[in-house]
């Protein structure tokens, strides 16, 4: 595994601060969309580009992939 990018720490903060908000439905966990984003954002009063905003949903479909495998 590659080594932690500490410069990147403030993206992952901000996608377990959105993680954590995100219900569940019926079927088990959800994938963040973008209202959580734009939700976020205006609440936390941060400003993410575009590049930042593919992080935090590779992050998610990562997870999202790891929830919905028959293993987990």
């Amino acid at each position: 595994m590659p080594p932690y990018p500490e410069e990147l720490a403030y993206l992952w903060r901000a996608y377990n601060r959105i993680r954590r908000r995100k219900g569940s439905g019926f079927a088990g966990r959800t994938p963040i969309e973008w209202t959580d984003i734009d939700a976020f954002v205006r609440n936390a009063r941060m400003m993410l580009v575009p590049w930042e905003i593919e992080i935090i949903e590779a992050l998610d479909d990562a997870f999202m992939s790891v929830k919905q495998s028959p293993s987990s």
